[in-house]
Order: C-alpha cells, then structure tokens, then sequence
C-alpha cells in the first residue's frame, strides 16, 4: 500500500498525465503497490508507468519529461534515467520513476505473482495488454560452470591484488566471487528471492546466520582485509558445493591446480 506522502503524488502524476489524448493508461507497480513481496516504507521509490499510444510516443514523452514543472512540487533534478525512463529527485528525496511504454507492448507487464501492479487510469476505449505470466520451473543453475567462473575470477581478482590494484580487486571479488556464493544460497535456501529477477532486500529475507557469511565474504579498502574476504571467499564456496560429490571433487580439482600459484601471486613472487 502507498505511503499517504508517495498517494499524493501518485495522485497529482494522474490529475496531470489523464489530462492529455497520447496518454492510454498510468499503471502504478513495485512496492507502492498493496500485496507485493516488500511493502513501502518512506524510502520506496514511485514506479509509475505511461503507457502511450504508440503512434504518440514522442508526444508523450515531451509531456513527460516537463512534469515535474506542472507537478506543484520542490524537486532537485530530473533526466532521463536509462533503467528507469524518467526519473525526478523530490526535494524530500521521495523518488519518482515514470518509464514511458507503447500501448503494443504487453511484455512489460508479465510478472512475477510478487511484483504486482495496478491500473490507476486508462482510457474508456482503451484495454490494456498484459500478456499472462506463465509459471515455469526454474532450471537447476549449472553449478559446474559456477565453479568453472568462479575460479577464473579468483585468479583475476588475485592478480589484481598482486600489482597492488586495491579497488579492481575489491570490485572483481565483489561482482563475481561474492556474486556466485550468494546465488548459490540463493538458490539452495531463498528460490522465491529469485522469481523477483535481482536482488531485493536480503537484510529482511536472510537468516542472520547467512548474513554472517555476507559480512564475512565481504571487506573493506585495505590490502589485509581483502586478502582475508579472498580466502574466505573460497572458503564458503567449497563449502556449499561439498554436499555434492561430483561438484566438490570438479571444485578441489582446480583447487589443487591453482592454490599454490595464487598463493605466490599474493605474496608477489609469481
């Protein structure tokens, strides 16, 4: 349900885009919307999606982008956001994303049972398309390509190390080594988390005992804290593929082939 400041808006967004024959439908989605997977708070963001007819795309999207001007409301800045359409920074730092879309396209509201959405407006001659969201079991991921990848980017993170390259290193173990740990706790013990498409809110959803392992997988600016993230980064991943013969002796087999030069690239003797 809509926070009473977020209505508000949403209320104004309406009176202002009805008013307009190139504007077919406002359809309001993501938590401001009642029965999603994380209700709003005072920091969700509005989602409100501008459905136009097509052959008034460029008209619409004039309307849109000079809305903040007709709105009544102090705001910081607004541009063209490349995720999101447009997107206006509220001087109460409220956020307001308005993603513009053709009346044709009925994909962009197939979604998960968790990311619900709601018409707020659309025109009496007007039917909006929502293509049906077909249930589909997720495939098991390929978990020997995980550590296949995951391996690669250990020796890429560990060389960034040993020129001294702080912040790539920090960034490769991030994106990557980190990335496959989680999705693979994502994957054994939050599936759901998965249906959302990425991540979302995993401080409300996870255990403690796995935020534990987030924090420590995780480091700070400073060489002897990466390497400590860097080992037990490989720490954890062996030990969630351990229940799986096959995948802990393909996991140990790169282990034994590997540890001994990445250990030597660490210490700047490779």
């Amino acid at each position: 349900m809509a926070t009473s400041r977020a209505q508000d808006i949403i209320n104004k967004v309406i009176d202002d885009l009805s008013s307009y024959d190139s504007v077919a439908a406002l359809v309001l989605a993501g938590s401001q919307v009642e029965g999603n997977a994380f209700p709003a708070d005072e920091y969700s963001d509005i989602e409100f999606y501008v459905v136009t007819f097509d052959d008034k795309f460029e008209e619409t999207e004039d309307l849109v982008q000079n809305i903040q001007e007709r709105l009544g409301e102090a705001y910081i800045f607004a541009y063209k956001n490349q995720w999101a359409g447009w997107s206006i920074l509220l001087d109460d730092l409220l956020r307001l994303e308005l993603p513009l879309v053709k009346a044709s396209d009925d994909q962009v509201f197939s979604r998960s049972e968790k990311q619900k959405i709601k018409i707020l407006y659309q025109k009496d001659d007007f039917n909006l398309k929502q293509s049906k969201d077909k249930k589909q079991d997720k495939a098991e991921p390929d978990y020997q390509w995980i550590i296949k990848d995951f391996w690669y980017m250990t020796v890429y993170t560990a060389q960034h190390i040993g020129r001294g390259e702080l912040w790539l290193a920090r960034d490769a173990m991030r994106v990557s080594m980190q990335n496959k740990i989680k999705k693979i706790l994502q994957v054994q013990n939050h599936k759901e988390t998965l249906e959302l498409d990425r991540d979302r809110r995993i401080e409300l959803t996870w255990s403690d005992k796995e935020l534990q392992i987030l924090r420590e997988i995780s480091c700070s600016y400073d060489r002897d804290d990466i390497i400590r993230a860097f080992w037990e980064n490989i720490k954890y991943a062996k030990l969630f593929v351990s229940n799986n013969s096959q995948l802990a002796d393909l996991f140990g087999q790169y282990e034994n082939k590997l540890i001994t030069e990445i250990n030597m690239i660490l210490d700047g003797k490779s």
